[in-house]
């Protein structure tokens, strides 16, 4: 068996990469029934007749994708599937380009799909519609894209227990970060800068909004290298 891998590297190929996606599906068929089978009866057991579920979608939706995304790449963690999957004719780029694909846009597409053909089903039988079209909606599913790539990662990064050793990695930062805060908090205080701050009087009213563009590009760059990371992880796969 040749590796492809080594030889094809960073290059992209559209059609290979539709193959690809189309070879994950169909290896991973058993796993996406059970997956769909779980979801469609969380689904059915909402209460339907009521005029809106979107936070018990929105429930599903997260938990559903993320432990999806945490068995993205169960099989580089057995030697015999990981053999397999590393000597595909495909470049690290494509292989990462699928798996993030199917966990990320795939899923959610798919997930808004069932919602609303379910909603439309309920709505003719039991009149209340349902309007999925709403900016909280999407606003999720944008949150969704770019928590995404962290579990991605923690899927390739953990062998076993993927979904849980990545909320603890996770529950740990924000700990580290909450004390860091907290620590530069305290010594501001001592500094007198918050007084400072509010002798600016109406100015102060700007900070919120400063505050959620830079945490707003926060997410976007931290997604962006877990995306990174998670591709040269994949790429590390291949070169052993």
């Amino acid at each position: 068996i040749v590796n492809f891998g080594v030889v094809m590297i960073d290059h992209l190929n559209l059609t290979r990469l539709w193959q690809l996606i189309l070879n994950d599906i169909k290896f991973n068929a058993n796993r996406i029934r059970l997956v769909a089978f779980t979801l469609i009866l969380a689904f059915m057991l909402w209460d339907f007749y009521q005029p809106d579920v979107t936070a018990e979608f929105l429930a599903i939706f997260y938990i559903g994708g993320l432990i999806v995304t945490s068995l993205a790449f169960n099989n580089l963690h057995r030697s015999e599937s990981a053999a397999l999957y590393l000597n595909l004719p495909a470049s690290n780029l494509e292989k990462f380009l699928s798996r993030w694909l199917l966990t990320s846009f795939v899923y959610a597409f798919t997930m808004l799909l069932v919602y609303y053909i379910l909603s439309f089903m309920s709505a003719m039988l039991l009149e209340p519609s349902k309007n999925i079209i709403h900016s909280s909606v999407w606003h999720h599913v944008a949150n969704y894209l770019l928590i995404q790539p962290l579990f991605l990662f923690g899927a390739i990064a953990f062998k076993r227990y993927a979904f849980l050793k990545t909320i603890l990695s996770m529950f740990t930062c924000v700990i580290i970060l909450m004390i860091a805060v907290l620590l530069m908090m305290w010594l501001l205080a001592d500094l007198q800068i918050f007084d400072r701050m509010i002798s600016y009087g109406p100015q102060i009213t700007q900070i919120p909004r400063t505050l959620k563009f830079w945490a707003s590009l926060f997410e976007f760059v931290l997604s962006s290298l877990f995306l990174y990371l998670t591709y040269q992880r994949l790429a590390n796969y291949q070169l052993r």
